[in-house]
């Protein structure tokens, strides 16, 4: 299975939460801690999505019909594409000025969803800092052992 596949969202589970500390006076304010929580599932087995959106009052079922209104956005793309591991050109070049201009000398990009945009991200990094900073590769376990060592080995030119 590639690890596109495996990270793709095939299903939710979403379920309103509270945490009811005001009828036992637990907390020295005394009221529900109330709470949205998302799970997005993927094909991989245990590899899951996690959410939380705190609230007070009764807002909790707002933002749980927020949710279920926008879940058709989420239904067959990746964890990575939710979670924004894929920036436009623009954003990262801007990202690295801020950077550079905050003197970092050592960047983190997340790759490992696709090879020909990792590369192309990789690149746009480097048109912006050189070869003068560190960039470093962050995979977060989307490969095996096997994986990981094809893929630096196209990767270890930048």
């Amino acid at each position: 299975m590639s690890s596109s596949k495996a990270t793709t969202i095939i299903g939710i589970t979403l379920d309103d939460v509270c945490f009811p500390t005001s009828k036992q006076l637990d907390e020295s304010d005394a009221i529900d801690y109330l709470s949205a929580y998302l799970i997005l599932y993927t094909y991989k087995l245990l590899l899951e999505g996690h959410g939380y959106s705190f609230t007070i009052d009764h807002e909790t079922e707002i933002i749980c019909v927020a949710i279920k209104t926008h879940t058709h956005l989420i239904f067959g793309r990746t964890l990575e594409d939710i979670f924004s591991i894929s920036y436009f050109d623009k954003k990262i070049r801007h990202l690295c000025h801020e950077a550079l201009n905050e003197g970092f000398t050592h960047l983190k990009i997340k790759i490992g969803r696709d090879f020909n945009d990792d590369i192309r991200r990789i690149k746009v990094i480097r048109e912006e800092v050189s070869y003068t900073r560190r960039v470093m590769d962050d995979s977060t376990q989307v490969w095996d052992i096997d994986q990981a060592i094809e893929w630096m080995k196209h990767l270890v030119e930048f």
